[in-house]
């Protein structure tokens, strides 16, 4: 299996399925790694047969890779066969009898309130670089954003008098996400005093820069976020993500329907929402002391016996 088959086969995967770079750079580093097994074993990836996919199987279980990333890999094989059988440069598929092991729903940590506030006031208001890092934090807060959602905005996408702001998700989905006061105030902001000190030429449309005036990174937006969450005395790993967790997680909290909430984060299936949001053990108890019937019972004794005494 040579680069380029790997490349054809990315080429595929972006114009063709639609998928997110970074998923398809996913892919096909999965299968660098398993044509590099298959080179040293001296193994023709045509000819692969089942048998010879468990064995690729059981030496990546002696690894230390998690569930989930030895599901990606299946899932990496599988679309590749299924490729190649589409353009007839194989006879079989030998992932079709493979079952991606089980994921457990490990999510992502959130935020409490009190800590986001507490990480915007860390990010600071008082020079440029200070006002793009708390507009980071905002905008994944405020709106749900993912971190290549924020990277990749421009200042033309903003609607600022009906507060929305157009981004561009996975698979290329396009959605309008609500801007509350404190985002369009923010967003506002730097671009009138913070971004016209950052930007180096006119044709750069990005809304977030970086200090040589180019589109901020990922890991750029990473590092901000794990400085400030430091400064804020936030000692536990959190990412860009932990802020659209929070928002989800605080939105449902607060009553926001899960369809709603769907419709913001960008997600075609309700059961990934599910899987992305939960509510907590306070809200759980209240919920249960005010509509379960033995509860509002034993309430209804506890008020009489107040009212005899």
């Amino acid at each position: 299996m040579d680069r380029a088959l790997i490349e054809d086969f990315r080429v595929h995967l972006r114009v063709e399925r639609g998928l997110a770079e970074t998923t398809a750079d996913a892919y096909c580093s999965d299968l660098s790694l398993y044509a590099a097994w298959l080179a040293e074993n001296r193994i023709d990836w045509k000819a692969v047969r089942t048998r010879d996919l468990i064995d690729w199987m059981l030496q990546l279980k002696g690894r230390p890779i998690s569930a989930t990333t030895l599901s990606r890999y299946i899932v990496s094989l599988r679309q590749f066969y299924r490729y190649q059988l589409l353009l007839e440069n194989c006879e079989d598929d030998p992932t079709e009898h493979f079952t991606a092991p089980e994921k457990g729903r490990k999510l992502p940590q959130f935020l409490t309130t009190g800590e986001v506030e507490a990480l915007l006031n860390a990010c600071g208001s008082s020079t440029a670089l200070q006002q793009r890092n708390r507009l980071i934090v905002e905008l994944l807060y405020s709106c749900g954003l993912r971190i290549s959602e924020l990277t990749g905005v421009s200042i033309d996408d903003f609607d600022l008098q009906e507060g929305f702001v157009t981004v561009w998700g996975k698979g290329s989905r396009q959605r309008m996400v609500p801007l509350g006061d404190k985002a369009r105030s923010a967003v506002s902001d730097y671009l009138l005093a913070a971004r016209p000190l950052l930007v180096k030429t006119p044709v750069q449309r990005r809304l977030i820069l970086n200090s040589r005036g180019n589109p901020i990174s990922r890991v750029g937006c990473w590092k901000i976020i794990r400085q400030a969450a430091l400064k804020a005395g936030i000692t536990r790993a959190i990412s860009p993500h932990s802020l659209r967790h929070s928002f989800a997680t605080h939105m449902l909290e607060n009553g926001a329907g899960l369809r709603s909430v769907q419709e913001m984060l960008g997600h075609s299936d309700i059961t990934t929402t599910e899987i992305y949001t939960h509510i907590g053990g306070k809200q759980l108890k209240s919920i249960h002391s005010r509509f379960h019937p033995l509860e509002n019972r034993a309430k209804s004794r506890k008020a009489g016996r107040a009212i005899r005494d």
